[in-house]
């Protein structure tokens, strides 16, 4: 169901075998609300994967073994119409929540095939991502915020 996503960055945990979802879902929904979203609920929960819904956007998680390391698909997928910047922007929030508060190693994000270790994602979005406004208000205002972020990504691996 993750492939059917608009867009899905994946998480990787060298040598973790027993990440809980329902933790890394908490964590989400935990900013889905830090964000100002309404309706966040947990969603369907499936051997491997979990989703978590909100108004505006639903968001899952799905964990494979590959290789002696965990990697868990996080897929976003917006309503009819959202904009592309606005749907990147929301995945990039929900990448940095969990690359902040897990044990995450490195993080591939969409279009990508580059490991971008955890620290330095969570480092290079600091900025942007510890502003007290939510994506879905920045973006009009502050067009040029989230522009580029795959290559600014990428120029500082």
């Amino acid at each position: 169901m993750i492939d059917r996503m608009e867009h899905v960055a994946q998480l990787l945990f060298k040598g973790e075998r027993l990440l809980s979802l329902g933790r890394l879902a908490d964590v989400m929904m935990s900013r889905m609300l830090d964000d100002g979203e309404t309706g966040v609920m947990l969603g369907e929960n499936i051997l491997t994967g979990q989703f978590v819904l909100c108004d505006a956007y639903l968001a899952g998680l799905d964990m494979a073994f590959v290789d002696g390391e965990t990697q868990i698909a996080l897929g976003i997928s917006g309503h009819p119409g959202a904009e592309e910047e606005v749907s990147q922007a929301r995945l990039a929030r929900l990448c940095y929540a969990l690359a902040s508060d897990t044990p995450v190693q490195a993080v591939i994000w969409p279009g990508t095939d580059i490991r971008l270790p955890s620290d330095r994602f969570v480092s290079n979005l600091a900025p942007l991502m510890d502003s007290s406004v939510p994506p879905s208000v920045a973006l009009p205002d502050r067009p040029k915020g989230l522009r580029g972020l795959t290559s600014r990504l990428l120029r500082s691996s």
